[in-house]
């Protein structure tokens, strides 16, 4: 009967052995893929950075570019010529002119 009770032991202890490893080279592969995973993050940080102080060297630029290059304070939008310097008396808040309110509703 020893014998039995032997090789029941021994097959679970193969098996839990077995278990172990798969699991340690399962947190292993893991924790590699996390490392990788920190690189590309730190990598694409490093690039936004870059990117942030590229765009603010060309909003300097475009700040400081004097009367030749376009209106300074003014976006691209606005230096069609349309400027918000306030609002017609004469029109409705969407631009459209007002009618008489007395004739709007016999036409």
């Amino acid at each position: 009967m020893a014998n039995k009770g032997e090789a029941v032991m021994k097959h679970a202890l193969l098996h839990n052995l077995t278990t172990y490893e798969y699991e340690k080279k399962l947190y292993n592969n893991h924790l590699e893929s996390l490392q990788v995973m920190e690189k590309n993050y730190m990598t694409m940080a490093s690039e936004v950075e870059k990117l942030r102080a590229e765009l603010k060297k060309h909003a300097e630029i475009d700040r400081t570019a004097g009367p030749y290059v376009g209106f300074v304070g003014y976006s691209d939008k606005e230096a069609s010529g349309h400027y918000p310097v306030g609002q017609n008396t004469y029109d409705d808040a969407y631009g459209v002119p007002r009618r008489n309110r007395m004739w709007a509703n016999v036409f």
